[in-house]
């Protein structure tokens, strides 16, 4: 090989090397930065009131722009001659989409939840049993993130649930259903 040969196989590499040098680095300037959060913890707000609250933690899994949920809640609903204690868990898996990073804007999920619902006569002071609740389902939501600490994260779908208990008398039922979903809370 002639050093002229060689001369141009060189100069030939750098300029190469320094084109995909400035291409990487136009391409760097325009990307996001590095997401400053992977945990969010949030309430629920659409099963708050004064008698209930259901909180939730979320982490990025590091892994294909997954996060996953877990929740926790508790209800007393009735009143008068009756009284009813709910305690709950649940876990979503969510898929973030359009990004580069996870927990900031669209994301699909599937969910499962299960609850507990103990009934009491408040009058005879004695238990009339549970009722257990499973629902499974498919969710599609947005999440606002303010300044890097703040979200709210509205949310729709659809779940089967699936109910029975009391002892017998309240037969398993299966049904469909529509989920409406909000929450707020800070990431970090």
């Amino acid at each position: 090989m002639s050093s002229t040969t060689t001369f141009v196989l060189g100069l030939a590499a750098l300029t190469a090397s320094t084109t995909l040098a400035r291409a990487d680095a136009a391409l760097t300037a325009h990307a996001e930065p590095a997401q400053p959060y992977h945990h969010a913890v949030s309430l629920q707000l659409l099963t708050l009131d004064r008698t209930a609250v259901a909180i939730q933690g979320e982490r990025d899994l590091g892994w294909r722009k997954l996060s996953i949920a877990l929740a926790v809640g508790g209800r007393t609903a009735a009143r008068g001659e009756f009284g009813s204690t709910t305690l709950g868990a649940g876990v979503e898996l969510r898929r973030w989409l359009r990004r580069p990073t996870t927990m900031k804007g669209w994301y699909v999920a599937v969910r499962t939840d299960l609850a507990r619902t103990s009934i009491e006569d408040q009058v005879d002071g004695r238990d009339l049993g549970a009722l257990v609740t499973w629902s499974v389902g498919a969710s599609t939501g947005y999440r606002f993130v303010i300044r890097d600490r703040v979200e709210i994260t509205p949310s729709i779908g659809t779940a089967l649930v699936v109910e029975g208990g009391l002892d017998g008398m309240s037969p398993v039922t299966a049904r469909g259903a529509a989920t409406i979903g909000l929450t707020a809370g800070v990431t970090f």
